[in-house]
C-alpha cells in the first residue's frame, strides 16, 4: 500500500505470461520481470491470469493423480484374477477375492465420481450391472455369500 492510500500490486511475469505475485524488495527469478500496477482493471487481469495458473496446476495434479492410482488398481486386480485363475486357488479364498474386486469396485465408482478424469472415464467404460449399494457380503463361518 502506498502512502496515499491507493493500493498498488506487485507481480512478476516471464516471457511465457506467467505471473505470480512478489513485493517491491523480493528477489526476482531469472526470466521474470517485476511490474506494479494502481489500475483495479489491470489487477483484476493479473488476478484472473493466477487463476487461471492455478486450475491448470491442480487440473494436470489430479490427472496425474488418477492415472497413478488407475494403474496401481489395474494391476492389482489383474494379480487377483490371476490368483482366483490358479489350480491351488480354494472357493473360500476366491469368493474372498472376488468380495474385494467388488468392495474395490464400489470404492472406484465413489472416488471416480469425484473428479472430471474419473466421470470420463466411467462414461468410456462398461459400467457395473448392479448400482452402487446393491452389492452385499456376508461372512458365514463356513462360507462367504456375495449377494
Amino acid at each position: 500500500m502506498s502512502m496515499n492510500g491507493i493500493e498498488k500490486l506487485w507481480f512478476c511475469r516471464n516471457s511465457q505470461g506467467r505471473v505470480f505475485l512478489t513485493s517491491p524488495e523480493s528477489p526476482i527469478p531469472p526470466g521474470y520481470l517485476r511490474h506494479s500496477t494502481t489500475i483495479p482493471s489491470e489487477m483484476d487481469k493479473v488476478f484472473a491470469k493466477l487463476n487461471t495458473q492455478t486450475r491448470e496446476e491442480y487440473s494436470r495434479m489430479t490427472e496425474n493423480d488418477f492415472h497413478r492410482r488407475k494403474s496401481r488398481i489395474d494391476q492389482w486386480r489383474s494379480d487377483i484374477r490371476s490368483r482366483m485363475a490358479s489350480a491351488d486357488c480354494s472357493d473360500v479364498e476366491k469368493a474372498i477375492l472376488k468380495a474385494a474386486l467388488v468392495s474395490c469396485d464400489k470404492r472406484e465408482d465413489k472416488l471416480n465420481s469425484n473428479t472430471v478424469y474419473g466421470v470420463s472415464a466411467m462414461q468410456t467404460t462398461e459400467s457395473n450391472p448392479k448400482a452402487a449399494g446393491e452389492n452385499r457380503v456376508h461372512f458365514d463361518t463356513k462360507k462367504v455369500v456375495i449377494q
